[in-house]
Order: C-alpha cells, then sequence, then structure tokens
C-alpha cells in the first residue's frame, strides 16, 4: 500500500505494523491538525474515517492504520483517485 500512496503523490515517510493487530475498520489518524492534509488522503483512499489523534513530535500529517477492510480499501479507490501535491 506504500507504494500505491506513493504512485498517487504522498510521501511515504515509513511503513509497519501496529501495535495491535485488531483493527476491524482502516483509519487515517491526523496528526498535525493541518486543514486539509488527512483529508486528502481519505479522500484518495475512497473516503477512509479520520479521527483527530495530534502528535506533533512525530512530525508527520498523518497515520494511516489498515483493518480488517483493507483491501475493500484498496477496491474502493482503483483507477478513480486523481490526486495533485
Amino acid at each position: 500500500l506504500s507504494g500505491h500512496l506513493r504512485d498517487l503523490g504522498f510521501d511515504v515517510k515509513t511503513f509497519g505494523n501496529a501495535g495491535e493487530m485488531d483493527h476491524e475498520q482502516t483509519v487515517l489518524l491526523d496528526r498535525s491538525e493541518r486543514p486539509g492534509a488527512a483529508e486528502a488522503i481519505s479522500e484518495a483512499l475512497g473516503g477512509v474515517p479520520v479521527e483527530v489523534e495530534p502528535a506533533p513530535q512525530l512530525y508527520l500529517d498523518a497515520t494511516l492504520i489498515l483493518g480488517a477492510d483493507w483491501r475493500d480499501v484498496m477496491e474502493r479507490d482503483r483507477g478513480d483517485a486523481a490526486v495533485s501535491r
């Protein structure tokens, strides 16, 4: 998925496993509270839900946590996401 996000024009800093692997739904955590940043990623992924969890010390706009529905998320945005950066 990191390659897919890069193809859409997003700068993916790192990827790895979440501390817990029991997430039912994919969610995007807004880390910077910078207007529009997390929403642009959500829109590019077909409307992934966004939750605000500021963490300025991470120097990131968002953290994407994949849930059990990750395949559905990938299917929703195939071919219809045009994102400019």
